[in-house]
């Protein structure tokens, strides 16, 4: 949280690659809209399996209420926004603090490829030339 202000709407926003019903977090838990329609085709056969499952499982979390769960993906991880683990949250706070590098980063980044594109379009005129 920076000056107060809570940037993880803004992050998942950014870095939500897809949602679904059923997801592996990276830490290792499963994930489950029990109430999506995505779940069944009519029956009530996953969501069973799913409830007697999280019973003797300890990995298996339920969500209620939601048709699918956001998953944030970085760094070829795989995070559910919904994980208590909530290690997706060393990334936002990594790119809040270092922001101003980042940005610098990402400045310079553009500098030297404009420098580049005008290097090559300076190499094409001079090959029309001749």
């Amino acid at each position: 949280m920076s000056n107060g202000i809570d940037f993880s709407e803004q992050f998942t926003d950014a870095f939500t690659a897809y949602g679904s019903p059923v997801a592996e977090c990276s830490c290792g838990k499963t994930h489950v809209a029990i109430d999506s329609d995505c779940l069944d085709d009519g029956s009530t056969e996953m969501a069973d399996y799913y409830n007697a499952q999280s019973k003797i499982d300890n990995t298996i979390v339920l969500h209620d209420g939601c048709d699918q769960l956001d998953i944030i993906s970085i760094y070829s991880q795989h995070y559910v926004g919904a994980c208590e683990c909530k290690k997706w949250m060393r990334y936002m706070d990594f790119i809040e603090h270092e922001r101003n590098a980042i940005i610098r980063f990402l400045v310079g980044m553009e500098t030297k490829a404009k420098r580049v594109a005008d290097m090559y379009e300076v190499e094409q005129t001079l090959k029309r030339s001749y």
